[in-house]
């Protein structure tokens, strides 16, 4: 029923709380083949259809509604921590030094550190030093992080230190710095911070049609660049070349 104001069903049933227990595309159809958003490990997911193996549903994180594949989902957990460097080891015994099970990219929740600094995860031990409480106190310059990210890798519908789309890359950056932004572009560019007014500035976001970037100043911005495959830096005025991305539609300014 919480979707009833935002999408038409004939019916609608009350969501059942899962948590996603593998990262995995949030798919917009029940045959999983356009790839809308990604769920992270840790997340709150609303089941509110079972389809076969799929299930279709709300991610509480970035409040996208779509498919994925149950056997991505688990028994909702408390989750109060969320990664905050770009990846973190899950380590096989409680020691920095111990072999590397797997890793988990920022954004991640996870559960809570036992005594000694070390959060249980399965079979293996994330360091909390990795780790802070979620959702992340306000940080002011939110760029910091979308600098950290440069080199990651593009994915569609990313939005995690593993790999980012266009958009997903301003909706990381800002949730890392604890401002609460729509997952998507044009929500983006509608409604966060400004209207943004003058030069480009430290930290505005560019919006072209259909592509977003982030100015470093008022000559260049970092973005994810689906050709290059990555988070890259270049001049504004590339980008909004005819044989870019186009001119520039909106141009919105955050605060902390």
């Amino acid at each position: 029923m919480r979707l009833a104001d935002r999408v038409f069903a004939p019916h609608y049933a009350a969501p059942i709380a899962h948590v996603v227990t593998a990262r995995g595309p949030l798919y917009a159809d029940k045959q999983c083949s356009d790839i809308l958003s990604e769920c992270l490990i840790g997340e709150r997911f609303d089941v509110l259809e079972i389809v076969g193996d799929v299930c279709w549903g709300i991610n509480c994180v970035d409040g996208a509604v779509g498919y994925i594949y149950r056997s991505q989902l688990g028994a909702a957990a408390k989750c109060p921590l969320i990664v905050t460097a770009l990846q973190t080891a899950v380590r096989a015994k409680p020691a920095t030094g111990a072999a590397a099970l797997d890793t988990l990219p920022m954004g991640t929740r996870l559960p809570a550190a036992d005594a000694s600094g070390w959060i249980p995860l399965g079979k293996g031990f994330v360091s909390a030093e990795d780790a802070a409480p979620c959702p992340v106190s306000k940080s002011g310059d939110f760029v910091a992080i979308v600098e950290a990210l440069l080199g990651v890798p593009f994915v569609p519908g990313g939005r995690s230190g593993a790999g980012v789309s266009h958009d997903g890359l301003i909706f990381l950056s800002l949730m890392m710095a604890g401002i609460v932004a729509p997952r998507f572009a044009d929500l983006q560019a509608e409604s966060l911070g400004d209207e943004a007014q003058g030069s480009e500035r430290r930290g505005d976001l560019l919006f072209f049609d259909g592509h977003a970037a982030i100015a470093l100043d008022s000559d260049h911005a970092i973005h994810c660049d689906p050709v290059r495959g990555a988070v890259v830096r270049e001049p504004i005025a590339g980008l909004s070349g005819p044989d870019r991305f186009g001119p520039v539609t909106a141009r919105r300014r955050v605060t902390a």
